[in-house]
C-alpha cells in the first residue's frame, strides 16, 4: 500500500512538473524577449549609441561583417560610404569577416525609413542571413516605408523574427511608400529584419 501511494505521488509530481514546465515554455515562446543591445556606431569621428538616440544623424548603415557600420547627416553621404566600402571589398583592400561576409554579394541593400514616402531617418542593412533586432539600432516600431535591395528580406513584428511577418512584397527590388498592405496597418510595427 505504501509503495502504491509513493508511486502515485511520484507520478503526480512528475506530471505537475511537466505541465508547469510546458506552461513556462509556452509563455517564453509567446512573449517576445526584449533586446536592447547597445549598438555603437561612428558618426563624425565619435561613437554614438543608437539605442539611446540618433542625435544629429539621419542615415545609418549596418554592415558589421565589413566593419563598416556608420551614420551620416544625409542619405547621399550614406550612399557615398556604401560605394566606397563596395570598392574596397572588390579591390581586396577591405576584408569581410565571417561566413556571413561571403554571402554579402547583394548589389544593393535593404533600407527602412522612419516615415511614409521614404522620409525621415533611414537605416540600411548590408549583412545577410541574420536577424537584426531594431531596438539596438534605435529603430524598433518606427518603420513606415522601405526599399528592398537586390536580395529579398523579411520584416517581423517581434524580436529575432518572431511574431507575424509583414505580408507585403519583400522580394528583391520591392518597395513600399506606406506599410499598409492588407487589412492590417504595419506602420511602426516592425521590430526585426533579415536580409536573405
Amino acid at each position: 500500500m505504501f509503495l502504491r501511494r509513493l508511486a502515485g505521488l511520484t507520478i503526480a509530481g512528475v506530471l505537475t512538473f511537466s505541465v508547469w514546465n510546458g506552461i513556462a515554455s509556452a509563455n517564453e515562446l509567446a512573449a517576445p524577449k526584449t533586446e536592447k543591445e547597445a549598438k555603437l556606431v561612428k558618426f563624425e569621428g565619435k561613437l554614438i549609441d543608437l539605442s539611446k538616440g540618433w542625435g544629429e544623424a539621419q542615415a545609418c548603415v549596418v554592415w558589421e561583417t565589413a566593419d563598416a557600420s556608420e551614420c551620416f547627416r544625409s542619405e547621399a553621404q550614406l550612399e557615398a560610404h556604401t560605394a566606397k566600402i563596395n570598392d574596397e571589398i572588390n579591390t581586396g583592400t577591405r576584408q569581410v569577416n565571417g561566413e556571413a561576409g561571403t554571402m554579402a554579394a547583394c548589389s544593393s541593400y535593404l533600407r527602412i525609413y522612419e516615415h511614409t514616402s521614404w522620409g525621415g531617418r533611414v537605416l540600411q542593412f548590408a549583412d545577410r542571413g541574420v536577424w537584426q533586432n531594431l531596438s539596438g539600432w534605435g529603430f524598433s516600431d518606427e518603420t513606415s516605408s522601405y526599399r528592398v535591395g537586390a536580395c529579398s528580406a523579411n520584416l517581423a513584428e517581434h524580436f529575432n523574427g518572431s511574431g507575424l511577418w509583414y505580408p507585403g512584397a519583400t522580394s528583391a527590388g520591392s518597395s513600399s511608400s506606406c506599410m499598409c498592405a492588407g487589412s492590417t496597418n504595419w506602420n511602426d510595427r516592425v521590430s526585426s529584419i533579415r536580409v536573405n
